[in-house]
């Protein structure tokens, strides 16, 4: 609601919330007119947020499928990540040199800012901490959910080998029947190319089949 030539939902909530119910005003819409009350939702980046929210929320969503949704390091990530910079005086540099005019442009601007704070706030998104994502996974999982989760290598920074997951969150190791990740690292966030989308279409394909 309130996005392109969509009206305004009426409703006081916020963003996410209101996201929420938009979702979940789509899914009746489904159930009334066909009488399917097992949905299946999918979501990319913030769409994967939005994915998650609803799934929490309503427990007619059985299946999320979730590119380049939520991830959280684990140790092997921080080696995978860091060590090779470290190795490397030159990148080593590089990043501390670029620190340090981080350092200076902010003392320059001084208390009153460039609106850049503000920029932030609005354009990053900002995952829920470990230990909520932790116990929406378990309420999913214990309604008998499945979840598929799908990163590419456009988020190679934050989600660098497959087993991530299953590191980061040690429960999610014995639910692999109903969680899965998938990694194709050669592919950039939005899958630009032909071949790469092909994948993917098989891939959420194959795992729809095996639910």
């Amino acid at each position: 609601s309130s996005v392109g030539d969509s009206g305004s939902a009426g409703q006081d909530l916020d963003h996410l919330a209101q996201v929420t119910e938009d979702i979940k005003c789509a899914a009746d819409i489904i159930e009334s007119r066909i009488g399917i009350k097992q949905i299946v939702v999918l979501g990319l980046c913030t769409g994967a947020d939005h994915a998650h929210r609803v799934m929490v929320a309503d427990k007619r969503f059985v299946g999320g499928v979730f590119f380049d949704g939520y991830r959280y390091p684990s140790f092997k990530y921080m080696v995978l990540r860091y060590l090779p910079i470290f190795l490397d005086p030159k990148r080593l540099m590089a990043i501390v040199g670029r620190v340090g005019k981080g350092l200076v442009g902010k003392l320059s601007v001084g208390k009153g800012g460039d609106g850049s704070e503000l920029d932030e706030a609005i354009f990053t998104w900002v995952l829920p901490p470990k230990e909520q994502t932790e116990k929406d996974f378990k309420l999913m999982i214990g309604r008998g959910a499945t979840l598929l989760h799908i990163f590419t290598g456009g988020e190679r920074e934050t989600y660098n080998y497959e087993r991530q997951y299953f590191d980061s969150m040690v429960f999610l190791k014995q639910h692999t029947d109903q969680f899965e990740v998938i990694l194709n690292s050669e592919a950039d966030h939005t899958y630009c190319l032909y071949h790469d989308r092909q994948k993917l279409y098989g891939q959420v394909l194959n795992w729809l089949e095996k639910r």
